[in-house]
């Protein structure tokens, strides 16, 4: 699904997405050193698990992330068009904005 999902944000709105799991961790990794923040390797990303993982991130503040710097865009299917919903955080990593 997320590669149907990167291929079709690339083709309709011309925005191009790295897929955030494993092997993309490890590559950036092996690419540019264990310390890497992988937040800052792309500006788009498409996950499974992406949201939990920037919540916790402004939660605990392991990282510089901060929550006003951040927003997850969900797409939305309708039967002729995708509606996008933005989802934002507040300093403590809870989600507001959440989509309908």
């Amino acid at each position: 699904m997320l590669e149907q999902w990167k291929a079709e944000m690339e083709e309709r709105f011309g925005l191009l997405f790295a897929i955030l799991d494993r092997a993309y961790l490890a590559r950036v990794r092996r690419e540019r050193g264990f310390g890497v923040n992988p937040w800052r390797t792309h500006s788009r990303f498409l996950s499974d698990y992406i949201q939990d993982r920037i919540r916790l991130d402004i939660r605990d503040r392991h990282t510089k992330l901060k929550h006003e710097d951040v927003a997850i865009l969900y797409f939305e299917r309708g039967d002729r068009d995708v509606r996008i919903h933005p989802i934002r955080f507040d300093e403590d990593g809870n989600v507001r904005d959440t989509p309908p």
